[in-house]
């Protein structure tokens, strides 16, 4: 990314045609060797112009946002079906070369993680530094507090690299109640700030149930960064498979990611 000279960047109008013609020469060397030069009238484009790189990569990266008490009561069905959904993501998103960006949350995170490795193996690929993105959350002994500030700083990340966010569950177990847990709760707030597309499955509970009934139960359009209504309807209607639910998910990021 260069500034081209400029006329009045010179006393004459000689010098400025000599340097200009030495950019030129430049760049086209420089194609020579596979790099392509942008050119940009005043150096304050260029935070913008990599602020429109950062969004178009972080596009290609998919934060599968979630959990599930694996010990709520009678709620075993609903934990495998939140697993097989993770699962089926996770694979999806290998094929569709899309980045796995993961904080492996409580069913949901080994799950998707699980699925994006065994699509990697099927493929005959190995190399994951470039297609998946984990930030495991450090786990205290029993009884020790974690680090929460620690947490917060692995959350703020993933929130920036990820353009898309899809919410899966999102509950945990309190006083023997399933309740939303408060660590998706600010994963979502997080992805709001950084204006990420949030693709909530509704049909896997928690925190996504909770935020599609809200899209739903509003009288405006849900926006630019959410589904349709329609679509937010698909992704949480009852009885449907988990590779059903994962194939609207795909249709969901693919609608959202065409609109930036």
């Amino acid at each position: 990314i260069v500034r081209p000279p400029q006329r009045a960047d010179y006393s004459s109008q000689e010098v400025y045609e000599a340097r200009a013609r030495e950019h030129g020469y430049w760049s086209s060397d420089l194609k020579r060797y596979g790099l392509q030069v942008i050119e940009v009238a005043e150096y304050a484009e260029i935070d913008q112009l990599m602020s429109d790189v950062e969004k178009r990569v972080a596009k290609r990266r998919v934060w599968e946002v979630g959990s599930w008490p694996l010990d709520a009561p009678g709620s075993s069905d609903q934990a495998q079906f939140v697993h097989d959904v993770s699962f089926e993501l996770g694979t999806r998103l290998h094929q569709e070369g899309l980045t796995l960006v993961t904080g492996f949350g409580l069913v949901v995170g080994s799950a998707a993680i699980s699925g994006f490795i065994a699509a990697t193996q099927k493929a005959g690929e190995w190399e994951l530094s470039r297609r998946l993105v984990a930030r495991p959350f450090p786990q205290p002994l029993q009884g020790v507090e974690p680090d929460r500030t620690q947490w917060a700083a692995l959350r703020a990340e993933m929130s920036r690299l990820a353009g898309v966010v899809v919410v899966v569950g999102g509950a945990k177990i309190q006083d023997g109640s399933i309740v939303a847990a408060e660590g998706v709760l600010e994963e979502l707030e997080l992805a709001k700030g950084a204006q990420s597309a949030i693709i909530p499955i509704g049909a896997t509970g928690g925190v996504a149930a909770d935020l599609t009934q809200e899209l739903l139960d509003s009288s405006d359009a849900p926006g630019s960064n959410f589904p349709s209504k329609s679509a937010l309807k698909a992704l949480s209607r009852p009885g449907r498979t988990a590779a059903q639910i994962v194939d609207d998910t795909i249709k969901a990021i693919r609608s959202i990611s065409s609109k930036s």
